[in-house]
């Protein structure tokens, strides 16, 4: 709920602080008079610091003051009212669709083009796709079967496999280090 950005609009008694807030933060769309930079841009966030510094006061204080208004008017009270009014307003009804094809099909259609093709990526996803979900995620280690089907993915020369998964790195190399495949941690982050 990033309320650390919120505390500090909170703490501004004399109005002569300014913001900076990742563009990320979830917080950013809330506090839209904040100073927002990009914290992977150096350079960028550099320039919004000396921005900053060299920011009137007079400026610094309405940007403060807009955002402590914001916050005064949107409390915890206002927010649960809205959260309990959102669950119990009716929504759509869940439904399942059917998949646009079968799997038999879908063996039609892409055998011929990978039986035919000089190079072949493929992604797979790992949690929820190669194995099933666990109560404790720490125990969804490969099994055989999978270490087998990525092998034997792999054993075509053509083919360039990597393997996506939310989990960090320490683990996916624990996991399939000894595989000739790329490893996507973190969902790539």
């Amino acid at each position: 709920m990033n309320l650390v950005a919120k505390e500090f609009i909170a703490s501004q008694v004399d109005r002569s602080g300014a913001l900076l807030l990742s563009e990320f933060a979830g917080a950013a769309s809330e506090l839209g008079e904040a100073v927002r930079i990009n914290p992977w841009d150096i350079d960028g966030t550099a320039d919004a610091l000396a921005d900053v510094l060299a920011m009137e006061p007079s400026d610094k204080a309405s940007r403060i003051d807009a955002m402590l208004e914001r916050l005064y008017r949107n409390d915890v009270h206002r927010w649960a009212a809205r959260a309990i009014a959102a669950i119990e307003r009716p929504g759509p009804a869940i439904t399942t669709v059917s998949p646009a094809r079968e799997p038999e099909e879908l063996i039609e259609l892409i055998k011929p083009r990978i039986d035919s093709a000089s190079r072949i990526a493929i992604l797979l996803d790992y949690d929820g796709t190669l194995r099933e979900f666990v109560n404790i995620p720490s125990e969804a280690t490969p099994t055989n079967s999978i270490l087998r089907i990525l092998e034997n993915i792999r054993a075509d020369n053509r083919v360039r496999l990597a393997l996506v998964s939310g989990r960090d790195a320490k683990t996916l190399e624990a996991w399939f280090g000894h595989l000739d495949i790329t490893l996507v941690a973190e969902h790539g982050a």
